[in-house]
Formats: structure tokens, sequence, C-alpha cells
């Protein structure tokens, strides 16, 4: 299944994640406005330990497709 998130937000990001879980082979893509790095929006942050667990997540076979 294609998908396609429109912001790259606290809910797209949680909606992504959950979508590429539920099945690794869904072809998610996240549209994002900013550019990687700013910190415009809400301010939200995500701690170091979220993102390893992410970064983890994305290396795990059928998962870090690039998408």
């Amino acid at each position: 299944m294609k998908i396609a998130c429109a912001g790259g937000g606290p809910a797209g990001l949680y909606f992504a994640l959950l979508m590429k879980l539920r099945d690794p082979g869904h072809d998610v893509t996240i549209f994002e406005r900013n550019a990687a790095g700013s910190a415009n929006g809400w301010g939200v942050t995500f701690g170091d330990d979220l993102l390893a667990a992410g970064e983890a997540l994305r290396k795990r076979p059928g998962v870090g497709t690039g998408n």
C-alpha cells in the first residue's frame, strides 16, 4: 500500500511509524515543508534515546526501505 503523510510533525511521524510496523511492505512517504533540522512549528524535539530507537527500527530487515 502506498501511504503519503502530509507533515512531519509528531502525528505524521507516529502515523508513518505505525503503518510501517503494521506492514513493513507499506510504501510510506512523509512530505514536510520545512528544511531538515529546522525547529519551526510546535518546537517539539526528540531525545537522543528516541532517535536511536527510531534508527534501530529503520535498520530492521523489511522496515528501512528509505521511504
